[in-house]
C-alpha cells in the first residue's frame, strides 16, 4: 500500500509545469525555424497536463486555482463562447488557437511551483531574453554571417520572413518572427527589473548596475530589430514604473518629467535628422519621423483597417461581427500593398468591439484591465513597504515581472494584435500566474465585490454544464 502511494506521486509533477511552459515559450522558435510541427509541441504540453489531471484522479484531489486565475477564465470562457458561436471563423489557424488558449490555461490551473522553481523560471527567462538580444545584435552586426551560416538551416517559412524583412530594416529573427523575439526579451526585462527593485541594500549596488546593463543591452535590442509598436511598449511600461515608484505629489513631477523628455528626445531627433539617417538600425524610426513632418501616413495603413473596423462594429454592436471574422473584410487591394497576411484591425481593442461587440469586449478588457490594475497595487504596496526579508524579495520580482509584461501587452495592443498571437496565452498565463504567486507569497487578501461576483458567476457555469 505504501509502495502504491509512492508511485502515485510521481506522477504529481505541479511544482514543474510554469517552469515546463517557460522553456515552451523560450524554444517556440525552434517550430518555425526548423520546420517542425507546432502541434507536437503543445501535444507534450497537453500529456504533462495529462499525467497531472491522472495524478488528481487518483489522488481524488482538485486544483488550487486562486480569486486571480478565476478573473483569468472569464475572458478564455468568453473568447471560447465568441469561437463556438455559428457566425464564427472556424479554420485551421482558429482551431491552433483556441488550443493554445486552452493548454495554456491549464497550465495556469494546475501549475504550483515552489520557491526554488519560481527562481529557477526567473533564470530561464533572463538567460533567453540575453541569448536573443545577443543573437539579434549578433547578427545584424556581421549580417553576412547570417546569410552565410543560420540562413541555410532555416526552413522555407522563416527564410522567406528574412528575405522579406531584413532588406526594409529588419534585424534577423528567432522564429521568423519579430513580435516573438521583442516577446521573449520584454519577459526578460520584466525580470530584471523585478531584480532591480528587490535590491534594497547598499552592499546590492553591483547586481543594480548589472541589472541596468542587461535591460540597457535588451532594450538596444529592441531598437536593432526595427519593430516600433513593441519598442514603445517596452519604453512606455519603464517609465509607468518610474512614475509608480515616486511617492505622492512627486508622481505628478516625474509624470511631467516623461512628457517633457520625450518631448526634447523628439526635438532633438528632428534637428538630428540627417545624421540619424546615416545610422543603419535607426533607418526605420528616421523615415516614421520623416513621413510624419511630410504629413504622410505612419501607421502603414492601420488607420484605414480602424475605420473598417468601427463601420463593422456600428454595424453589429451588440454581439458583433463574429470571431475572427475581420479577416473576411480585409480587401485584395489592401493586402496587394501590406501584405497577404494582414487578418487582424491591429488594434485589439477595436477587433474585440468588432468581432464580439460590446458584450463580449466587456468581458474580455474588464478581467484584462481588472488584473492589471491589482498588480499595479501589488506593486505600489510592496516598493514602499520597507522590508528586504525573503519572502518580500521574491513577491516584488514576481510582481514587477508580471506587471511588465501586462503593461507591455495592454499598450502594444494599441498598434499590433499581440492578442491574436498564438504564442500570447502562454506569456499572458505566465504573467498571470507570477501574480497569482505573488499574492500567495505576500499573504494578502484581494477578495472583492468583482473577484466574489465573477467566482459565483463562473461556478453557475459549471454547475450549469455538469447538470447538462
Amino acid at each position: 500500500m505504501i509502495r502504491k502511494k509512492k508511485m502515485i506521486e510521481y506522477f504529481n509533477i505541479e511544482k514543474y509545469l510554469l517552469m515546463v511552459l517557460m522553456i515552451f515559450i523560450s524554444s517556440f522558435f525552434i517550430y518555425k525555424d526548423f520546420n517542425i510541427r507546432m502541434l507536437l509541441g503543445y501535444g507534450i504540453l497537453g500529456l504533462l497536463i495529462g499525467i497531472q489531471c491522472f495524478y488528481y484522479i487518483l489522488k481524488r484531489k482538485k486544483p488550487t486555482v486562486s480569486v486571480i486565475e478565476v478573473i483569468f477564465s472569464i475572458i478564455v470562457l468568453t473568447v471560447g463562447f465568441s469561437f463556438l458561436r455559428t457566425d464564427a471563423n472556424r479554420k485551421e489557424d482558429q482551431w491552433v488557437y483556441m488550443i493554445a488558449m486552452i493548454i495554456s490555461t491549464a497550465y495556469l490551473f494546475f501549475s504550483q511551483p515552489d520557491r526554488k522553481q519560481l527562481n529557477n523560471i526567473m533564470k530561464i527567462a533572463v538567460i533567453s531574453a540575453l541569448f536573443f538580444a545577443l543573437f539579434v545584435l549578433t547578427f545584424f552586426i556581421f549580417e553576412d554571417l547570417f546569410w552565410n551560416s543560420y540562413y541555410h538551416i532555416l526552413s522555407e517559412a522563416s527564410r522567406a520572413y528574412a528575405d522579406r524583412y531584413i532588406p526594409r530594416g529588419f534585424s534577423p529573427v528567432l522564429g521568423g518572427s519579430c513580435t516573438y523575439t521583442d516577446y521573449v526579451m520584454m519577459v526578460g526585462v520584466g525580470v530584471f527589473c523585478g531584480i532591480f527593485f528587490s535590491l534594497k541594500k547598499e552592499s546590492k549596488k553591483k547586481k543594480k548596475i548589472i541589472c541596468i546593463v542587461a535591460i540597457t543591452i535588451l532594450i538596444f535590442a529592441f531598437i536593432v530589430v526595427g519593430r516600433r509598436g513593441e519598442l514603445l511598449g517596452v519604453i512606455g511600461a519603464i517609465l509607468i514604473f518610474w512614475i509608480l515608484t515616486g511617492k505622492g505629489r512627486y508622481k505628478w513631477v516625474r509624470l511631467g518629467g516623461m512628457i517633457g523628455g520625450v518631448i526634447v528626445i523628439l526635438g532633438l531627433f528632428v534637428l538630428f535628422l540627417p545624421q540619424l539617417k546615416e545610422i543603419e538600425f535607426l533607418r526605420r524610426y528616421v523615415m516614421t519621423i520623416e513621413k510624419l513632418l511630410a504629413g504622410q501616413d505612419i501607421t502603414s495603413g492601420r488607420t484605414e483597417l480602424y475605420t473598417q473596423a468601427l463601420n463593422l462594429f456600428f454595424s453589429s454592436p451588440i454581439f458583433g461581427i463574429g470571431w475572427g471574422q475581420f479577416a473576411c473584410y480585409v480587401t485584395p487591394e489592401f493586402k496587394a500593398i501590406h501584405g497577404q497576411d494582414v487578418m487582424n484591425v491591429h488594434n485589439i481593442y477595436l477587433e474585440f468591439l468588432c468581432e464580439v461587440g460590446i458584450i463580449g469586449a466587456i468581458f474580455i478588457i474588464v478581467p484584462m484591465a481588472y488584473m492589471l490594475a491589482k498588480t499595479i497595487k501589488q506593486f505600489v504596496r510592496l516598493y514602499h513597504f520597507s522590508s528586504d526579508t525573503e519572502n518580500w524579495r521574491l513577491a516584488i520580482q514576481l510582481n514587477t515581472a508580471s506587471l511588465m509584461i501586462q503593461l507591455f501587452f495592454i499598450m502594444v495592443g494599441l498598434i499590433d494584435p499581440c492578442f491574436s498571437k498564438v504564442i500570447f496565452w502562454a506569456i499572458y498565463a505566465l504573467a498571470v500566474k507570477l501574480f497569482s504567486c505573488a499574492l500567495e507569497i505576500e499573504n494578502y487578501n484581494t477578495n472583492d465585490i468583482f473577484i466574489q461576483t465573477g467566482g459565483n458567476i463562473l461556478r453557475k457555469v459549471i454547475t450549469t454544464i455538469k447538470r447538462r
